[in-house]
């Protein structure tokens, strides 16, 4: 009987890549945490905005309703870009060892191998999968996520990772 062939992935852990977690994380592990971080930064971003407006129009000083527009911007942007800006912390964060990876699924765990050594993710670890388009979150019990690219899947397709 022929060995059907082991399913393997690499992901590398680019802007890309963690923006999508952020996201990701956002809606499954900790929900609706970036969206009320960002309603409340361009909240703020717009009533600084028009408390500056107001306070121009009231004291005939312009420059008070520059500084006050500024900021707003400020706040308001951060808002806008957040799940970017987490992504792009994150990044910086990571240790260069594990910035890509390379992942097996075999039949009893998922073998993850990164500059920092080889690890066994036994599959009742798993607290949940999460499909996005470009990836496969393997969410496990402790918190972590591991990201399974499925553009870079050899030994099978999308739907055979679905499946697995």
């Amino acid at each position: 009987m022929a060995q059907t062939p082991k399913l393997r992935t690499h992901t590398d852990f680019d802007l890309e890549h963690l923006e999508e977690l952020q996201h990701v994380v956002d809606r499954v592990l900790l929900p609706n945490s970036f969206r009320k971080r960002q309603a409340m930064n361009m909240g703020v971003g717009v009533m600084a905005a028009v408390i500056g407006a107001v306070c121009a129009g009231l004291t005939g000083q312009l420059w008070v309703g520059v500084v006050f527009a500024v900021l707003g911007a400020v706040f308001f942007l951060w808002g806008v870009f957040l799940y970017r800006i987490a992504a792009w912390q994150a990044l910086r964060g990571l240790d260069p060892r594990t910035k890509a990876a390379d992942y097996v699924l075999e039949k009893a765990y998922l073998w993850a191998v990164n500059g920092k050594g080889d690890f066994h993710h036994r599959y009742e670890d798993c607290a949940g999968l999460v499909e996005t388009e470009h990836s496969l979150y393997f969410l496990l019990q402790s918190g972590e996520a591991i990201v399974l690219d499925k553009r870079n899947l050899q030994g099978g397709g999308p739907q055979d990772l679905r499946d697995w």
